[in-house]
């Protein structure tokens, strides 16, 4: 929550450019519940930004989460629960 918007949306930016490394994590134990709910959380509260920047990178990053992070062994999204 850092009052400048340039620090949020370069956030989102680089949670979008780690992606496939929060796809692994979430895939070890309990990496669902310490990777991918708190991200799902700040995403969503970054799409509701009052900075039309910090809400575009956040929809890009929340865009690429949806499409690459599932399950290693099955490909199922791990999405599904949210």
């Amino acid at each position: 929550n850092n009052p400048l918007p340039q620090v949020r949306w370069i956030s989102c930016w680089a949670i979008e450019k780690y992606m496939s490394w929060v796809n692994d994590e979430a895939n070890k134990p309990n990496g669902q519940v310490d990777m991918v709910q708190p991200l799902v959380e700040v995403l969503l509260q970054r799409i509701m930004d009052k900075n039309k920047k910090v809400q575009e990178h956040a929809c890009s990053a929340f865009a690429v989460m949806c499409e690459e992070i599932s399950d290693h062994q099955t490909g199922t999204s791990l999405l599904l629960p949210y």
